[in-house]
């Protein structure tokens, strides 16, 4: 008895010095610290093994986490973080987000088509093509229509097409003030991903992507948004591939179907050429990546012409079939929204983070001449977005600097960055004649996740954000949680020139090009 109490003696005596701050300061046989990190690494560790064993599921879970877990918004109804655990260790999580959802979407106005994408589930997504924002031409009352209204209006070519929609007449011409940044931090930029003798070799790449990502009238890209509007070459092509897009919602999506292909394809059946009819496919991504779903709201400061009725109606009814052809093929090991090169299977419903930045390198690269530099500067501004999106939206589940390193909002927030990174490197090598890599986005999320809480910043980059306003003096912390540039694969061999057929185009004085209708400017 008095050997077994001196051992409960003893022992309370050693945990009482363990737990004195003096002791835990100095002692190199025990740390909380290393505790916690040995915690947190066996998380990772059963995380990384649940994403490998299937990269779909992973995702999905993590979408219908962060959807659940979201605070409610317009009288939405969500169950307790409790019912959340529960389901999630049940392996019911699915089941939940369906059920929260069709119970919340008895009155619509609580989602719009955007938040309809971000959840993942069929009905969320097949709901968005059920109320296309488009004014029936025969009932204006009507300010919605489903998708087979949509496709009997466009199943014949009209040269007019009626649309009220009273912010349609609005003709807005707000500047947004550019987004300024010194030459120095340009040359940061630069320099973080290809080393110090690149410091200065970014600046007009930057320049690029910040005038075209700098929104206009609060629309991003809307320079190529009137042009394309503008532009009667358009009308049919896109009048096709609306018909074709929507098509393969009624049936099983082939594998080897892709968003691009269909593009082009349609531009070309319409009678562009081949060059003509790759640069009208990129511009037509620029202006579906610019939104998602609410593509609608992009076109409120577009000027209305009735002309452009089929034309606007063509790209929502593009945009609202997008989530639900995605949602379908992600168990393929091929995202319908994304070109055959890119294979992967975590969808998020925001394959704009692909084509935009992808958008952005390619346009840098043409305009630059340097594929490498417009591919960092591109990734770089989607880094930018990343950071800064706490102050879009729903800023409880966008804000990845505040958010925990294993929660949905971070893993969302690494699997954007795995399809910029990706589409820094395709649109950058579809500038030039390099065929493009192929790449696994699956894989560039696994290795995100591996090397969560191990970025290391440059020493300069570290010692510089204190010195920028908030939230960029947070971007070394973010960069430890994220190791952001594992996304980008800097190991690119840029062997193919800048198109040459593009450049000649460009050089080639308006007047001519006018003359043999190649101009999207006459």
């Amino acid at each position: 008895m008095t050997l077994k109490f001196g051992l409960v003696i003893y022992s309370f005596l050693i945990v009482s010095l363990l737990l004195s701050s003096k002791v835990l300061g100095n002692c190199d046989y025990f740390n909380f610290g290393d505790l916690q990190n040995f915690a947190e690494n066996a998380k990772l560790s059963a995380q990384l093994v649940q994403f490998k064993k299937n990269p779909k599921d992973f995702c999905d879970q993590q979408m219908a986490i962060r959807y659940l877990r979201a605070p409610a918004t317009n009288g939405e109804k969500k169950p307790s973080r409790e019912q959340v655990d529960s389901a999630l260790s049940a392996n019911k999580i699915q089941d939940l987000t369906r059920k929260t959802y069709l119970e919340n979407n008895i009155l619509t106005q609580k989602y719009d088509n955007w938040n309809r994408t971000l959840i993942p589930i069929e009905d969320s997504r097949t709901d968005i093509t059920k109320e296309i924002s488009f004014n029936d031409p025969d009932n204006k009352d009507q300010e919605t229509m489903d998708l087979d209204r949509a496709l009997q209006l466009l199943s014949k070519r009209e040269s007019c097409m009626e649309v009220y929609h009273a912010d349609c007449y609005r003709n807005y011409e707000k500047k947004n003030p550019p987004f300024k940044t010194t030459k120095v931090q340009k040359g940061y930029a630069c320099y973080e991903i290809l080393g110090a003798l690149k410091f200065f070799s970014c600046d007009k790449d930057l320049d690029t992507v910040s005038r075209i990502a700098t929104p206009v009238s609060n629309v991003t890209g809307r320079d190529i948004l009137m042009q394309v509007m503008e532009d009667a070459r358009y009308n049919e092509g896109i009048r096709l591939a609306a018909l074709k897009i929507a098509s393969h919602t009624k049936r099983k999506v082939e594998s080897d179907l892709n968003l691009f292909d269909d593009l082009k394809k349609s531009f070309i059946e319409a009678g562009a050429s081949e060059n003509d009819s790759e640069e009208m496919t990129w511009n037509t991504l620029a202006i579906l990546s610019a939104s998602g779903a609410n593509l609608w709201q992009r076109f409120i400061s577009v000027p209305y012409s009735y002309d452009q009725g089929q034309k606007r109606l063509s790209f929502y009814v593009i945009a609202a079939s997008l989530p639900i052809l995605d949602h379908k093929t992600s168990g393929s090991g091929h995202i319908y929204s994304f070109p055959k090169e890119i294979s992967g299977s975590c969808n998020t419903g925001k394959s704009y983070h692909f084509w935009y930045t992808a958008f952005l390198a390619r346009q840098a690269t043409l305009e630059n001449g340097n594929p490498e530099t417009a591919m960092v500067s591109a990734f770089q501004s989607q880094k930018f977005y990343q950071i800064n999106r706490g102050k879009i939206g729903n800023g409880n589940i966008n804000n990845s600097i505040n958010s925990d390193s294993m929660s949905p909002t971070s893993y969302v927030t690494r699997i954007d960055l795995a399809y910029s990174g990706a589409g820094a490197l395709y649109g950058a090598q579809k500038a030039t004649t390099q065929v493009p890599t192929k790449q696994n986005t699956d894989q560039v999320v696994e290795a995100l996740i591996q090397s969560s809480g191990k970025g290391i910043p440059s020493v300069l980059v570290d010692l510089g954000a204190p010195m920028m306003d908030k939230p960029f003096s947070d971007y070394p912390s973010w960069f430890r949680k994220f190791n952001p540039n594992r996304a980008l694969n800097k190991n690119s061999n840029f062997s193919g020139r800048v198109k040459k057929e593009y450049l000649e185009f460009k050089k080639t004085p308006n007047k001519v090009r006018c003359e043999k209708n190649q101009s999207y400017d006459c």
